[in-house]
């Protein structure tokens, strides 16, 4: 029963950001200059990237919540991981502002175009505390259980971060109107999470208990260190595609994958269970291995009516594009990959085996990079396309080996 509830409410907290944002990068797509959109795209992955400066104690504070620790414990670890958030964030955006013109100068195709990826690096790297604030802020309310408040949370982030600036793409399709909309929209979704929901229990309740630092960092180091690793390749990765084939076409494979980015918020709410529940309660409830079954389910069936309609859903979304189309039809492989492999990473993180996952996201790292830059030289977008696919493969064949070889 528990599992049921906790699965409805994950995906209901998923989909409806997922649906707002969406229509939001359709809009954006649709009305502003593909090389605008290109590095719109490009300066949002960046940013996003430095959330690595979390130290990975988000998803450890999920799991310490989820051991049998007081509320004094949990009150406590609450406000050291938000002190620390804060810190790391004002630390990461000046070193981001250093590094601005080092990444543009890989990423522009002219001084014209440099300029204005510049430009739009500063002011969407300007809201990178807020974005490190709110991450934090989703985890305590994940951790303490208040899923309804998560899903009316991230509602408003994707209102305020990616419907607003479409529909203001509508009237204004200026890349610097754009990049500042969306900065103004994180700061206002932040303030609305902690001032809303999270004022008490960061301010309010007071705790003399000591945290257990030893086992928030032990956890969170390594969970940091994928944190490190996993994101360089989903966000370097249009830097390298955008320096070799240009920046629309960085958009166009931007696009595809956000459109998986997209389709994997089912199986990742689904398997979110396992981390939720903790290694206590997983070895109690008989249906775990359920979710198994039904997430190779939904994938096949998703994946069959992505690749047979990609063109249609192409039209639709964001207008005519056939190179879309085809690359959407390589990464829905990827995606179905990726979806088996939810079970076996949740399982993992559950099980406190955040050491081997980061030694498998390090291995993986430059295979992924010099197949990527191997493929995209050689074949193009579609190339790039089939780099990604093989990093999916490489890491369900991998994660689901170590948890066999942890298991026996």
């Amino acid at each position: 029963m528990q599992i049921k509830k906790t699965f409805s409410l994950n995906l209901a907290g998923a989909l409806g950001p997922a649906f707002i944002a969406v229509m939001g990068i359709g809009l954006l797509a649709r009305k502003m200059a593909p090389s605008d959109f290109g590095f719109y795209l490009i300066a949002i992955s960046i940013t996003n990237y430095f959330l690595i400066v979390d130290l990975g104690l988000s998803s450890s504070l999920i799991r310490y919540f989820g051991k049998a620790v007081s509320i004094g414990q949990k009150v406590a670890a609450a406000k050291y991981v938000f002190r620390t958030a804060i810190k790391s964030a004002l630390f990461a955006t000046i070193l981001l502002w250093a590094l601005c013109k080092t990444i543009v100068k890989y990423s522009g195709d002219g001084v014209t175009e440099s300029h204005e990826l510049y430009l739009s690096m500063l002011i969407i790297s300007a809201g990178l505390p807020a974005l490190v604030l709110t991450n934090t802020g989703n985890s305590l309310l994940e951790a303490s259980g208040k899923l309804k408040l998560l899903i009316v949370n991230r509602v408003t982030q994707a209102i305020f971060s990616t419907l607003i600036p479409g529909l203001i793409s509508i009237y204004y399709q200026d890349l610097t109107v754009i990049s500042i909309t969306y900065t103004v929209g994180r700061f206002l979704s932040t303030i609305i999470l902690y001032r809303k929901y999270l004022y008490r229990l960061l301010f309010k309740l007071k705790s003399n208990k000591k945290i257990e630092y030893k086992e928030l960092h032990a956890f969170g180091g390594w969970t940091a260190v994928s944190n490190i690793v996993s994101p360089l390749m989903t966000s370097m990765d249009k830097i390298i595609i955008g320096s070799i084939l240009g920046s629309s076409l960085a958009g166009t494979y931007g696009l595809a994958t956000e459109l998986m980015n997209k389709l994997m918020i089912v199986p990742q709410a689904t398997c979110r269970i396992i981390l939720q529940l903790g290694e206590k309660k997983i070895k109690k409830e008989n249906k775990i291995n359920d979710i198994k079954k039904y997430l190779n389910y939904f994938s096949l069936i998703i994946g069959a009516i992505v690749f047979f309609m990609a063109n249609t859903l192409v039209r639709f979304w964001v207008g005519e594009n056939q190179q879309l189309s085809i690359l959407i039809k390589i990464l829905i492989i990827g995606f179905i990959l990726n979806s088996a492999t939810q079970f076996y990473y949740n399982k993992m993180m559950a099980f406190g085996m955040a050491r081997s996952l980061a030694i498998i996201h390090l291995i993986e790292l430059p295979i992924f990079f010099v197949a990527l830059y191997i493929f995209t030289n050689k074949y193009g977008l579609f190339g790039s396309g089939a780099a990604w696919v093989g990093r999916m493969f490489l890491d369900y064949i991998m994660i689901k080996i170590q948890v066999k070889y942890e298991k026996n």
